[in-house]
């Protein structure tokens, strides 16, 4: 119900939607919503040809919202007008601001949108607003089919597409269930990225898989996992802290890639001197420092550390 008021209040916001309305004029409006699917608006219940599935359509006289479309059409809509007064008189009305409703704005029945801190208020009852609703929405509950790209058997996940994603958890979108590989460059460009959690099922990492992800400051590598593809944070310049959670030390390039400054590698404490003496991770962790008295490169420390 919070993603239909979330993707709802989205478009009361696009369209401004006010009590005039000229009966008679066909209008259809299109809204592009975060994770990709549409929301269209007319002055008429919409046809089956409309949109597309998964897309919502406001009837703008009725005020009433359909969706998500299905295969099978439309469906029922939800209603978003209070009742009728007894002259006939308009029923709800969408207010917005900055900030919270007062007591003396709007009328029973109304809604009302606080765009700053994004809650919706409503409908208004005779005891005032009441509390509001929060509008921010969780990854697994707004991510979408067309976010991502599976090989046919569902085992590879091939590519990230929504590029503006900001949390990812795998382990919350069923698509993904049977998901062991990602793929190469499968979040390059992800750059609004923020955080993202892994499936434990995940055995190998492709090539430049989080290449150019900017928003990323860690990453949690799973238990499986059993090898990690070359130059896999090419271009991510802001992730500090790597967390392995594999017991056995998985097969690794020696370069996380171009233009990055991994401080902190963190695997398990049992797995710590395996890690050190593996020669991949090894070449890959050692701390080089320039000693001027013997004019070589020396090893001065390892950016291995056990898992806190």
């Amino acid at each position: 119900m919070r993603k239909v008021i979330l993707m709802t209040v989205v478009v009361l916001i696009a369209l401004t939607v006010s009590n005039c309305r000229k009966e008679t004029e066909k209008i259809i409006e299109r809204v592009e919503v975060q994770k990709g699917n549409q929301i269209l608006s007319g002055n008429d219940v919409p046809t089956t040809s409309l949109g597309s599935v998964g897309d919502y359509y406001l009837n703008k006289t009725t005020m009433e919202l359909y969706g998500p479309k299905t295969t099978e059409g439309w469906g029922n809509a939800i209603g978003l007008k209070g009742a009728q007064g007894e002259k006939g008189k308009v029923g709800a009305t969408i207010l917005s601001g900055i900030t919270a409703p007062t007591t003396s704005q709007g009328k029973v029945g109304d809604w009302y949108i606080d765009t700053q801190n994004k809650h919706l208020y409503g409908p208004k009852t005779e005891s005032g607003w009441g509390t509001g609703i929060s509008l921010i929405s969780n990854s697994s509950s707004t991510t979408q089919k067309t976010d991502f790209l599976v090989s046919d058997d569902g085992t590879t996940l091939l590519q990230w597409r929504n590029k503006n994603s900001v949390n990812i958890d795998m382990t919350t979108i069923p698509e993904l269930a049977n998901v062991t590989k990602i793929g190469n460059g499968a979040f390059t460009y992800c750059s609004d990225l923020t955080s993202i959690k892994l499936s434990e099922k995940i055995t190998l990492i492709g090539h430049y898989a989080f290449s150019s992800c900017d928003g990323l400051t860690e990453l949690h590598i799973p238990k499986n996992i059993t090898k990690l593809g070359s130059r896999l944070l090419d271009g991510s310049p802001n992730i500090k802290d790597i967390y392995v959670e594999a017991i056995t030390p998985p097969t690794i390039s020696t370069s996380w890639g171009y233009g990055t400054y991994v401080k902190n590698i963190y695997v398990p404490a049992s797995s710590l001197n395996a890690y050190k003496n593996n020669a991949q991770w090894k070449k890959l962790t050692d701390i080089i420092e320039y000693d001027p008295n013997t004019h070589q490169q020396v090893v001065t420390g390892s950016k291995l550390k056990a898992m806190p």
